[in-house]
């Protein structure tokens, strides 16, 4: 028979499996009872010890209700022997059938980044699968995400914003953790399976995002990292597309200073130039993916810093006279550069010199040398040229808004009558 705790929880229920005899834990079951209110810590340690390491039970108490103690085979002895859980990288030492803080049964990793780990884990208090984000140690974007995320809840409580729903945070063993709703894939994800897709199907897809701009660009909030990995698809609903990963959130305006946001493929000329970022920065993000979703890679991909900017002027030429003048402390810091942009006597745009120019990247043409109908030549396309046309703007003021975008063809779709 099973052993029935105080509060009438069996012990199965907080633990994968456990042999009667001899209290060995085997593997971790894909199947889980359902834990409904847990039980106390303290029982835990009185009835349970044999299941939880010595640093456990310590720990534990620091949890008054507890709905799982993971596998006790998928511990990590050296780090519960040192109290230790950081790796020689700064991630969060764990492993499939643990858990965190006593309330998630680690699953699988999803995936990793500079910044943190993500894993697929059952709520054992709601029997639901979540995903729960594992900040590096140390790591100073925590607080920033919570409050961007907790604003947007208050903002959006019934989650109607396409903005990915954070349903709990906190600390444990030293690393920040966020649980999320739990989402089929992300968009990178997809993309790497189907390459591409049709104009048509990028608009329905897109569509659910430039909701997710709009909402935020209502209540002053710049995402500042939107790429293909940072937008999640719902396995129900393909065109139900979600945006996240607010790590990098801020308020609008913010002045860039000195910091290099957004993933470089996806990065607007005003974080180049240390200017000021707004939901025009998001704007550009939006229409990079919006051509790779077409294209099947991205549109400018530059190997380093440089190069960025010179596909960025092969496309779209060199920042007008205003525009420089309004970042004469960028050129000031970087006279080099500023001679490749400038005539240095009559401040009058020039091309720059073949051998100059290819020491970012021999492949990459001469500013204004290419249009975005040499990439997108089909006449079917010539609705996303014209879409993209109006986010590749050097002046954020000039890119079209989110509210408009959804008028625009690429996206707008008539009611159902």
């Amino acid at each position: 028979m099973s052993k029935i705790s105080e509060t009438g929880t069996k012990l199965e229920e907080l633990h994968p499996v456990v042999e009667q005899k001899s209290v060995k834990v085997e593997k971790l079951k894909p199947i889980f009872k359902r834990v409904n209110n847990g039980i106390t810590s303290q029982e835990i340690i009185s009835t349970y010890s044999k299941l939880i390491t010595d640093y456990e039970k310590k720990e534990v108490v620091n949890f008054p209700v507890v709905y799982t103690i993971g596998a006790f085979s998928a511990k990590n002895y050296r780090c519960h022997r040192t109290g230790l859980f950081t790796s020689t990288c700064a991630s969060f030492e764990t492993s499939s059938g643990d858990h965190v803080a006593y309330r998630y049964l680690v699953d699988r990793v999803l995936g990793d980044g500079s910044y943190s780990e993500v894993y697929r884990c059952i709520d054992r208090k709601t029997e639901t699968p979540v995903a729960v984000k594992i900040l590096k140690h140390n790591m100073q974007i925590f607080d920033e995400e919570v409050q961007a995320l907790t604003k947007i809840s208050q903002l959006d409580p019934v989650g109607k914003s396409n903005c990915i729903r954070l349903l709990d945070h906190g600390k444990f063993r030293r690393h920040h953790y966020l649980v999320f709703e739990m989402m089929h894939c992300s968009l990178a994800t997809y993309l790497d399976d189907v390459k591409n897709v049709s104009v048509q199907e990028c608009g329905k897809m897109m569509r659910s995002i430039l909701f997710a701009l709009d909402f935020l660009h209502q209540h002053k909030i710049v995402h500042c990292d939107v790429k293909p990995d940072n937008i999640l698809m719902s396995s129900s609903d393909p065109n139900n597309l979600k945006l996240a990963d607010f790590g990098l959130a801020t308020k609008d305006p913010t002045d860039v200073g000195d910091s290099i946001l957004q993933t470089r493929h996806f990065r607007a000329p005003e974080i180049y130039f240390q200017g000021i970022i707004t939901s025009a920065t998001d704007m550009w993000s939006f229409g990079c993916v919006v051509a790779q979703m077409v294209l099947g890679k991205p549109l400018m991909a530059g190997r380093h810093y440089y190069d960025q900017l010179a596909l960025i002027e092969q496309f779209f030429g060199l920042p007008p006279i205003p525009y420089y003048k309004r970042h004469l402390h960028f050129y000031g810091d970087y006279p080099k550069h500023c001679e490749k942009f400038y005539d240095s006597v009559t401040r009058k745009p020039f091309l720059r010199l073949e051998m100059i120019y290819h020491a970012a990247n021999p492949k990459t043409g001469l500013p204004g040398s290419k249009t975005l109908k040499d990439v997108f030549p089909d006449p079917e396309q010539f609705v996303i040229v014209e879409f993209l046309s109006r986010c590749f703007k050097y002046e954020p003021a000039e890119r079209i808004l989110p509210t408009f975008a959804l008028k625009h063809p690429l996206f707008f779709q008539e009611p159902n009558l």
